[in-house]
């Protein structure tokens, strides 16, 4: 992981000004992942994340290898072998939320695995293709999917989309911001932007505490909410427009260009 470029500022608004919510030490140590950094909480926006942030930081190499098959099984977490018909059928259940606002067209899942919502998304007639770091879970979507996957980092892609889709990847970046503005570069005129993270304000959260699964840092280096989450797209020229909780732990947002 990188050491420089440690940044002391909350991302959204710049305050230097946070509370502390868990020390490294409190977390379950299974879920600690170096380097020891705290979860904090920004005074004036209440971002959630870990303090302090540094814009090197990178899992890359355990994404690109073991993620699924190892480093998620360390942190108590099926291997992704044995969640197949799960993700199979969360994500149809996505399509159908976004073919409420978009029927069809071209759709990018950024951060898509085996790529099961480009194969739910092409089965309801979009034109899909996802991007991932991983390989081998590539080769196994390319392969049993007969589907549009490519190994590629977002900043790296040039076309563009009517719907660009992230599903619990934009926590584990060291710039969200930027992700968000690279999103927002490559939607097509009336383009929208999905994502779906974590939401630190559930109810399981708040009675969980610093057992909460969720809680990992610096796997997890942003904890997310809806407001938090907007904030953020609103610092790249993006509104929300549409919000749904599919379950208690997570949420999901739709965004479009700014109309201010």
């Amino acid at each position: 992981m990188g050491k420089n470029k440690l940044c002391h500022s909350c991302l959204v608004c710049g305050s230097q000004e946070y509370e502390k919510v868990y020390s490294f030490d409190e977390v379950p140590e299974f879920r600690r992942i170096l380097p020891r950094k705290d979860i904090v909480k920004c005074k004036n926006c209440s971002l959630v994340y870990c303090y302090p942030r540094n814009l090197d930081q990178t899992m890359v190499e355990t994404y690109e290898n073991d993620y699924w098959y190892e480093f998620q099984t360390k942190v108590k977490e099926k291997p992704i072998t044995e969640r197949v018909d799960e993700f199979n059928s969360i994500s149809m259940e996505r399509v159908s939320y976004i073919k409420k606002i978009k029927s069809s067209g071209s759709l990018l899942d950024v951060g898509c695995s085996m790529g099961f919502l480009v194969k739910a998304a092409s089965e309801q007639g979009f034109k899909a293709a996802g991007i991932d770091l991983n390989q081998r879970d590539i080769d196994y979507g390319v392969q049993n999917f007969k589907i549009n996957l490519f190994k590629e980092f977002l900043h790296d892609h040039q076309a563009k989309y009517d719907v660009i889709t992230s599903y619990n990847v934009i926590e584990h970046v060291s710039d969200p911001k930027k992700m968000l503005k690279d999103m927002s570069l490559r939607l097509n005129n009336r383009g929208i932007v999905v994502i779906g993270t974590h939401d630190i304000e559930c109810l399981s959260h708040e009675k969980e505490g610093v057992n909460w699964k969720h809680i990992v840092p610096n796997e997890h280096m942003y904890y997310f909410s809806r407001k938090t989450m907007a904030n953020l797209a609103n610092s790249v020229g993006l509104e929300e427009f549409y919000y749904y909780k599919p379950i208690d732990n997570g949420f999901v947002s739709f965004y479009r260009e700014s109309s201010s």
